[in-house]
Parts: C-alpha cells; sequence; structure tokens
C-alpha cells in the first residue's frame, strides 16, 4: 500500500477511535512514524483529508441502487445493510457529521449534494416498488416525502444516537433494522408484506 493510501486508512481508524476533532496531522504522522512535512506533502490540510475520505466513501456507495426493474423487500434490506456497512467502516463520520459539515463547507457542500442524490434514488427506488405492486400508490395516509425523510434521519443518525445514548434504555434497545421496517411496514401491499415475511429473516452477503 502506498504511503497516501496508508494516510488515509490510518486517519480513518484514528477518527473512529478518537474522534475527527481530536485528531491532528501530527498525531496521525506519529501514528505512521513520518514526518508532518510528509504527510503534508499528500495532504496539505486536514480538509483535503476528509474530502479524500469522502471520495472513497462515494466510491465504495456508489452501486448502492444498482437494482433490476422488479426489486423486492429483500433488495432493499440488501441497500440497508451495505449503507451499514460503510458506517461502520467510517463510523468517525456519522458520529461527528455536524462537526465536520459545520467546520468544512466543501465537505458539507458535497454531502449535501449526495444527500440530495440519495433521495433521488430512493425515490425511484419507491416508484418501482409502487409500478410492481409492493407499495401502495400515495394518497391520504401514504406520503412517500415523509417516509423517506423519516428514512433518512434513522439511518444517517443512527450510529450517533448509539454513540450518544446506547441501546441499554427503554425504547432504544430495537435495531437498526426493525425501526426501519417498522416505518416502511405500514406501506406495504398484500404482496409487500408476503415478501416481508419471506425475506425479513435472510441475511444478505
Amino acid at each position: 500500500m502506498k504511503l497516501k493510501e496508508k494516510i488515509l486508512y490510518t486517519s480513518v481508524e484514528l477518527f473512529n477511535e478518537f474522534g475527527i476533532a481530536n485528531i491532528s496531522p501530527n498525531k496521525i504522522a506519529e501514528e505512521l512514524d513520518i514526518s508532518v512535512g510528509n504527510l503534508t506533502y499528500h495532504y496539505k490540510k486536514k480538509s483535503d483529508l476528509i474530502e479524500a475520505i469522502l471520495d472513497i466513501m462515494i466510491v465504495k456507495s456508489s452501486d448502492y441502487f444498482q437494482i433490476n426493474e422488479d426489486p423486492t423487500a429483500y433488495d432493499y434490506e440488501v441497500i440497508r445493510l451495505k449503507f451499514v456497512k460503510l458506517q461502520a467502516t467510517f463510523k468517525f463520520f456519522f458520529n461527528d457529521m455536524v462537526f465536520i459539515t459545520q467546520k468544512y463547507p466543501k465537505v458539507a457542500e458535497r454531502f449535501k449534494e449526495l444527500t440530495i442524490e440519495r433521495f433521488k434514488h430512493s425515490k425511484a427506488l419507491i416508484d418501482l416498488f409502487i409500478k410492481n405492486g409492493v407499495l401502495k400508490k400515495e394518497g391520504k395516509g401514504t406520503r412517500y416525502s415523509y417516509l423517506l425523510q423519516n428514512l433518512w434521519l434513522v439511518t444517517t443518525f443512527w450510529i450517533s444516537q448509539e454513540k450518544t445514548v446506547g441501546r441499554d434504555i427503554e425504547g432504544l434497545n430495537n435495531t437498526s433494522k426493525e425501526i426501519v421496517w417498522s416505518l416502511i411496514y405500514p406501506y406495504l401491499t398484500e404482496k409487500g408484506r408476503e415478501q416481508y415475511e419471506m425475506y425479513i429473516n435472510i441475511e444478505p452477503n
């Protein structure tokens, strides 16, 4: 592995363990046993490092919505689990998201663009589910804009919730999977509920 890549992955490990605000370029250089000058040759500022890590996250998540024209509940569970794994790898980003977006404007703008794109893909997936009879058509009591927003909130901030309050208090001992599907379930048609019962206990690879 080239030094530039080592810097990135070592930074992720340190950010995950100690939080992004607590890790300086000096600490990263010390962990790698290199000079600070060697580090700043590759990444002049900490913001450059964060942007490069975001690039990796984007590449790793680029295939999330590449699905067929007849998606099932299982396909959505695959997407959800991929996102969970991404969060586990880059947990500092989700734990420190507010700090990062306030501190690094370029990262904040790019994350905003990614979020908008994620909503577009999610809406397209919902449209396919409706077309194929998995989800109910939108009407009274079925506002998909609300569902999308709630799903985004749960999936994006789940890891920071766990860090803040854990799962040990009443009402917070559910898994992300259970909460996500409890939001989706009222929107499922009979066909969708059959898929849910068929696939919900199957763990994607």
